[in-house]
């Protein structure tokens, strides 16, 4: 018998085929071309280092279909190194064609419906999202109760409250 599968056993680590390796690999390198697109404000709001911010930027700069097709590469090389699957989610979060984006929008929308139709839902919100800042999203909440009953037509307050909750969410990242 080969003393290579000798010392196998099933309480090793999960063998992960070269195959599989390179899927992920060719995902990450995916994902960095999805980077690669978004603009500095989107940037921003993914949770990157300042290496692969310089990486992301240095790419607008390129013209050459190949060179760009080698810079994601490294890009993708580089987020191995990183927690992907935040990137992954911050990404998908910003692209609208994705369940993500879905996802995290109506979620944002029960919490403007609960945060202007119950008193306790402040509370709550303060207690997931604790770097809040109190007074304005209380005035916000406010001015949208106040429009939706007096204007119901006019949705200038409520997009105001959305904005302002999407981006203490997204800030976070992580959503209820």
């Amino acid at each position: 018998m080969n003393q290579d599968f000798e010392h196998y056993n099933d309480d090793d680590e999960e063998f992960i085929s070269k195959s599989q390796i390179k899927r992920e690999m060719e995902e990450l390198q995916v994902l960095g071309e999805k980077l690669m697109t978004l603009n500095h404000s989107q940037l921003e709001k993914v949770p990157l280092d300042d290496v692969m911010m310089a990486a992301i930027e240095e790419s607008k700069r390129i013209k050459s279909h190949e060179a760009r097709r080698r810079h994601a590469q490294y890009v993708g090389r580089l987020m191995r190194k990183k927690n992907h699957e935040e990137i992954r989610i911050a990404v998908s979060r910003l692209d609208s064609s994705s369940e993500e984006f879905a996802r995290f929008n109506q979620q944002i929308e029960r919490w403007r419906e609960r945060l202007m139709n119950d008193k306790d839902a402040l509370s709550d919100f303060i207690n997931q999202f604790p770097s809040t800042n109190i007074q304005h999203l209380r005035q916000l909440v406010r001015n949208a109760t106040q429009e939706a009953n007096k204007k119901p037509d006019i949705n200038t307050a409520r997009k105001k409250l959305f904005q302002e909750l999407k981006e203490i969410c997204f800030e976070s990242h992580n959503i209820d």
